[in-house]
């Protein structure tokens, strides 16, 4: 190491003439090989308050080499790198011993390589849609030209007018771009909020949307925290929000409204439909508006219908047992034989019509009044069976908002 002392502190004097005290008490532990101590006095030095950047170049440099001495190539590579990046013009000389030229060559390399990385990136900040709503969350996106690992992408959001200040990380999406995003309660009514997406590498920035020295750009957030979006099928039916007129439908946009309980009114062909909605801070209520008939519950539809399919059941039955009780007549008919011939009254194939067409009406017949007595059992039960008061109310909150006029009763 003796042998590039000489040239080192040349190259030293070259970068900064003037050196602080304890750059020079580094200099001074190096000749004497005291490394620990020689980086003492290095720390000592770059915290000089009055330290310039070839000082501090030096410094970093002094440290690159005392790295090497050590056989910390890598600590010793990021030193000079520092040193380059305060004082690009420094360069070895040309007798630099091999450990220190390989040391400055490989620093000089990569520093190289970033500036071109650097010099690639760029950002582009996207148009912010305004949302509909003040208070509401909003996602803020922007897309980077050639990123890099290391590098992070933050947007910063400022309120001026209410001194708010926020600087958001901005995460990478699957499509490449990039979002960030700002909670509902940055949102204020009426706020103009000045947007700027940075390029940050170690630290520093190196590129920023809009580029440094344009104004940010704006996004003026909507005066009211609340909104209305109404639907109906009743075309040129007027609307009204809280007594005030709000348009006819369609209406297309959504409706401004204060955060709390709005009560909707629907009015077509001397026909009034009203309706109270929840608009909660930062949302946007949906409220559909129609004519419609919710119709008996569905249990009502099942008592009757069992009833009178049991009904209908029990009645087949009963006619077809009177036919099965028609055909067993017949065939003891069949039987009976003629005074003095001893023949049957009837021939022998009505005799196996009457007794095939008896079991058949009797089969259906017990099928028939089986059922339908099961189907008037089910049925009484159902009416016996009273709606719990839990489950009547349940059905009423799953209900969708269907406005009837008074006159329609189940």
């Amino acid at each position: 190491m003796r042998s590039a002392r000489a040239p080192l502190f040349v190259l030293l004097a070259l970068a900064a003439p003037a050196l602080a005290a304890p750059l020079d008490d580094a200099r001074r532990h190096f000749e004497r090989l005291e490394y620990d101590q020689a980086l003492i006095a290095l720390e000592q030095a770059r915290r000089a308050p009055d330290a310039r950047a070839a000082e501090l170049g030096e410094a970093w440099l002094l440290e690159g080499y005392v790295q090497v001495a050590l056989g910390r190539a890598e600590e010793a590579v990021l030193a000079i790198r520092r040193a380059l990046r305060l004082a690009p013009s420094l360069r070895p000389p040309r007798d630099l011993s091999p450990r220190l030229q390989q040391a400055f060559e490989e620093a000089a390399r990569r520093e190289a390589e970033r500036a071109e990385r650097r010099a690639a990136a760029s950002i582009h900040l996207d148009p912010a849609v305004v949302p509909e709503v003040a208070a509401r969350a909003l996602d803020l996106t922007a897309s980077v030209a050639a990123p890099f690992a290391g590098l992070v992408v933050r947007m910063v959001v400022t309120d001026e007018s209410a001194g708010l200040s926020a600087t958001l990380p901005m995460a990478r999406r699957p499509d490449g771009r990039y979002t960030a995003h700002l909670p509902g309660e940055f949102a204020r009514p009426s706020a103009t909020l000045a947007l700027r997406a940075e390029l940050v590498d170690e630290g520093e920035v190196i590129a920023t949307a809009p580029p440094t020295g344009s104004p940010s750009s704006a996004l003026r957030l909507p005066a009211h925290r609340a909104a209305l979006r109404i639907t109906s099928s009743l075309a040129g039916a007027e609307v009204f929000v809280d007594g005030k007129p709000a348009g006819t439908v369609p209406i297309t946009d959504a409706i401004p409204v204060a955060p709390g309980r709005i009560h909707v009114t629907l009015r077509s062909g001397g026909t009034s439909l009203a309706q109270d909605v929840d608009a909660a801070q930062g949302e946007i209520a949906n409220v559909t508006l129609a004519l419609a008939r919710t119709g008996p519950p569905p249990e009502v539809i099942a008592r009757y219908t069992l009833l009178g399919v049991g009904v209908l059941l029990l009645t087949g039955g009963a006619i077809l047992a009177w036919q099965a009780g028609a055909a067993a007549d017949h065939l003891a008919g069949a039987s009976t034989r003629e005074p003095g011939t001893g023949l049957p009254t009837i021939d022998f194939s009505s005799v196996s019509s009457f007794d095939s067409s008896g079991r058949a009406y009797a089969a259906a017949s017990i099928a028939a009044l089986a059922i339908g007595g099961v189907a008037v059992a089910v049925g009484a039960i159902l009416f016996a069976w009273p709606s719990r008061p839990g489950e009547q109310r349940a059905a009423r909150t799953r209900a969708p908002i269907a406005l009837a006029p008074p006159w329609i009763r189940f």
